[in-house]
C-alpha cells in the first residue's frame, strides 16, 4: 500500500516580493513577527499605521518625527532616537559644515549651502527625522511596542 503524503498548510507569511500592505487578517496573524523583523526605532510596518492608528503611512523619514508627536516611542527606543538626533544637531554646528542640497535639472554641478544656512534645524534634520523640531523636553516613556 502506498501512503500518500499530505501537504503541509501553506505558510502565509509575507514575502518580501509581494505587494504591501497585506490584509487586516493576515496583519492579525503575523503581526508579532512582523513587527519584530520590520519594526525598527523610530519606524513601523505600513500595516502598522494603516490598521491600528488608521493614517495613511508617513514617508519613512518622518516616521520617527510623528510617532515622537503621538507618543508612541518606547523608552529605550527615544533614548536611541535622541543620541541620533544629538548627533545629527552636533554635526551641523561643526565650524565649516555644508551640505548638499543636490543639482539643479540639467546641470552637472551640486550646490551646497554653507554657515549658517546649513545649519540646525534645517535641512538636515528635516530630511533625516521628518520634522525640523528637537524636542526640548522629550517625553519620559512611551508605550512599548511588541
Amino acid at each position: 500500500m502506498t501512503l500518500r503524503r499530505r501537504k503541509a498548510p501553506k505558510d502565509d507569511y509575507p514575502r518580501p516580493w509581494e505587494d504591501r500592505p497585506i490584509s487586516r487578517e493576515r496583519w492579525l496573524r503575523h503581526r508579532g513577527m512582523l513587527m519584530a523583523h520590520e519594526a525598527s526605532p523610530g519606524h513601523r510596518p505600513e500595516e502598522w499605521w494603516i490598521y491600528e492608528k488608521n493614517p495613511d503611512p508617513p514617508e519613512c523619514s518622518e516616521q520617527a518625527g510623528m510617532l515622537m508627536r503621538m507618543g508612541e516611542l518606547a523608552e529605550q527606543e527615544l533614548d536611541i532616537l535622541m543620541r541620533k538626533w544629538r548627533e545629527v544637531y552636533n554635526k551641523a554646528n561643526e565650524p565649516y559644515f555644508s551640505y548638499c542640497i543636490g543639482s539643479k535639472p540639467g546641470t552637472t554641478y551640486a550646490h551646497w549651502l554653507k554657515g549658517e544656512a546649513a545649519r540646525w534645524p534645517r535641512p538636515i534634520v528635516e530630511d533625516r527625522v521628518g520634522t525640523t523640531e528637537m524636542p526640548a523636553n522629550p517625553p519620559k516613556r512611551g508605550p512599548a511596542q511588541n
